[in-house]
């Protein structure tokens, strides 16, 4: 497969959708403790950085399958984050 002709990737989009969703519920969750979020080493800091990690290696792995262009994926990660 090579790329294809599309302008934005839909798969960029769901993945940046699913972790913006995931990074504004965590804080909320029980599991995390309200008052530590100032804390550098907090649970919440550290799904914050899985988050993005998450984010990340999902458009690497977008763009290396040849499937989607990296403006695509780009233009996907944006438009969702508007």
């Amino acid at each position: 497969l090579t790329c294809q002709d599309v302008m934005y990737s839909g798969h960029t989009v769901a993945i940046t959708l699913s972790a913006l969703t995931f990074l504004k519920y965590t804080p909320v969750t029980p599991w995390t403790r309200a008052g530590s979020s100032h804390n550098i080493c907090s649970l919440s800091s550290l799904f914050t950085a899985c988050g993005i990690a998450f984010m990340i290696t999902g458009y690497y792995f977008i763009i290396a399958s040849h499937f989607h262009y990296t403006v695509d994926v780009m233009v996907g990660a944006m438009s969702t984050l508007l």
